[in-house]
This record gives structure tokens, C-alpha cells and sequence, in this order.
């Protein structure tokens, strides 16, 4: 995101930090005999991510058109898309908290996570009317959420020297929403035209 006139972003930098704790190490001398194993865990991480190169310095767009005689020439346009002058690279900040439990020798197990991420600075393409000189409008915009949990179960109902029976149970749940779009802006239209239906980005929905 480096601008002609030298000013924008050169680097990026995403850190990521994670850790567990084996519980069931820790206090192994008074732990339960059904508990096999038990271990929290956490992490934080953050990932980005930009436009494609050169996108914000584009300038005129080089096309080729054949004439009625069958001869091919270039023409040049005008670009329909206009580009803030401040872009700042797409920021996802994620963190989830787990747990690990199996008891009965790992004849059952239990795995439970909760996430939460916010991606802000999003890079969008919106439409823009069109007496702007533009029909497209480079932008960041806000702040998504999704926030969810996770619960596996697992467990082996019949173990022998010949047959394994494993059997697995998943449930998730997963909330996606819009907190934040551009300053003072509720709602952007996302592709198609002002006259078409297309996807709406509303800050609440």
C-alpha cells in the first residue's frame, strides 16, 4: 500500500502468541484415576492482508478493440474506480480460549473452544454514483465480527483386541456481525447497480 508519491504503508506486523497448560501434569498426584488428561489452552494472533500490487497507482487502462476491416488497435480509458488516498492494510485480530479433557483411560474426551475475531480496515470496492466521475470507490471499511463456540465429544463405547466402536458428536455456533462500517457511513451496497438487487452491508445486521 505505497502511494506514487512515496507516502502508505512499506511493512506489515501480524504477531501471534500462544500457550497451554497441561492441568493434569501439574496436579498428577492428586488428579482422579478416570481423568486420563486435561489441558487449557489459549491464543491471541493477528493476519493481514492488502490490495493487489500497483492497484492504488493504476492510471489509464490499456485495452485493444478490433476495427471493421479485421485490424486490432489500443485505446486507453479512464479508470472507474477512484482510491483513498490513506488506505490502511485489512487487520484480523482473533483470540479463542479451549479445552481438552479425557477421562476413562480416553475412552471419552471432551474438546471445547470459544473464538471471537474482528476484522477491521477491510478493503472494499463499493459503488458510488456515478456524476462522481466514478462508479467505484477503493475504501476501508470497519469492524466485522464473528464470535462462536465449539464442542466436540467423542468416545469409544466398544474397545477389544479385535473391534473398535469410535464415535464422534460436533457442535458449533457461529455469529457474524457488521460493527462498524466507514465514518458516518450506516450501510454500503456491495457490486451490482443502483437500479438492481445486490447485498447491503448495514452497521448492527
Amino acid at each position: 500500500l505505497v502511494y506514487a508519491d512515496g507516502h502508505g504503508t512499506y511493512s506489515y506486523f501480524y504477531p501471534s502468541i500462544n500457550g497451554s497448560w497441561l492441568i493434569s501434569e501439574t496436579f498428577r498426584d492428586n488428579m482422579p484415576r478416570w481423568i486420563s488428561f486435561m489441558k487449557l489452552r489459549a491464543s491471541l494472533a493477528q493476519v493481514g492482508n492488502d490490495t493487489q500490487a500497483y492497484y492504488v497507482n493504476s492510471a489509464y487502462k490499456l485495452y485493444q478493440m478490433t476495427n471493421a476491416a479485421g485490424g486490432n488497435y489500443y485505446a486507453t480509458e479512464l479508470p472507474n474506480t477512484t482510491y483513498s488516498q490513506n488506505l490502511k492494510p485489512e487487520r484480523k485480530t482473533s483470540w479463542e480460549v479451549g479445552l481438552d479433557w479425557r477421562m476413562f483411560h480416553n475412552r471419552v474426551g471432551l474438546d471445547a473452544t470459544y473464538y471471537k475475531e474482528n476484522t477491521r480496515n477491510q478493503i472494499m470496492e463499493v459503488r458510488i454514483p456515478s456524476v462522481s466521475g466514478y462508479s467505484n470507490a477503493l475504501i476501508n471499511a470497519g469492524n466485522i465480527q464473528n464470535e462462536g463456540f465449539e464442542l466436540v465429544l467423542n468416545a469409544v463405547p466398544v474397545k477389544s483386541a479385535s473391534f473398535q466402536w469410535n464415535t464422534n458428536f460436533n457442535f458449533s455456533t457461529n455469529t457474524n456481525k457488521i460493527l462498524e462500517l466507514a465514518d458516518g457511513v450506516e450501510e454500503i451496497r456491495i457490486g451490482g447497480d443502483f437500479s438492481t438487487p445486490s447485498p447491503v452491508l448495514i452497521v448492527g445486521q
